[in-house]
């Protein structure tokens, strides 16, 4: 009896639980930004949170294929590899509702990152995509090698990319679906053991 009532306990306190799940999204999630090398252009994105307890971390990942993939598994180059001094908080505030990343590019070419946020420690966030035109070099165009003081790296053709958490909230009710299953069937098998 004393499993009965624990499993209807921990049942009707998971919805609450799920309710404080923060909800994050940003806009615009895609950008397209030209510029020419060695010269500034920034972009401003807005937040929308609720929920949110935790500060956000902030990363940028470069495109490492030279095309335009909205996959993550592409975007594995820092700034500083792509040949791009990127200017942003790595860190912003809860309350924060906007922010700004201004970017320098050394080379020319297209270049694509994901603009990745997540609260610090989670492991869920959202993103945006940010595409990168300088010196007139489009996406369509072939990529070239071209040499940095650092390393030789390929001028990237890059694409803007939307990443989300779980701002649906399809994984909650399957979850809670789910979780309904398994308490009637215990309820069942309690039932038939007596």
């Amino acid at each position: 009896m004393f499993l009965l009532i624990a499993l209807f306990v921990i049942f009707f306190k998971i919805p609450f639980i799920l309710a404080e799940n923060p909800i994050i999204s940003i806009s615009p999630t895609e950008t397209y930004l030209r510029t020419s090398t060695n010269e500034k252009i920034c972009a401003s994105f807005d937040l929308e949170h609720e929920n949110l307890d935790k500060n956000l971390e902030v990363f940028l990942l470069w495109s490492n294929s030279g095309l335009r993939i909205n996959s993550l598994l592409e975007h594995t180059l820092s700034s500083d590899q792509a040949g791009i001094a990127a200017i942003y908080n790595s860190e912003l505030s809860k309350s924060e509702d906007s922010f700004r990343v201004c970017f320098i590019p050394k080379n020319p070419g297209f270049f694509h990152a994901a603009l990745l946020l997540k609260p610090k420690g989670s492991s869920f966030g959202v993103g945006s995509w940010v595409s990168l035109e300088v010196n007139g070099i489009t996406p369509n165009q072939d990529f070239k090698l071209t040499n940095d003081s650092q390393n030789s790296l390929i001028s990237l053709n890059t694409r803007e990319v939307k990443i989300s958490a779980n701002s649906d909230n399809k994984t909650p009710i399957f979850l809670m679906l789910f979780i309904l299953l398994f308490v009637l069937c215990l309820i069942l098998i309690l039932i038939l053991r007596k």
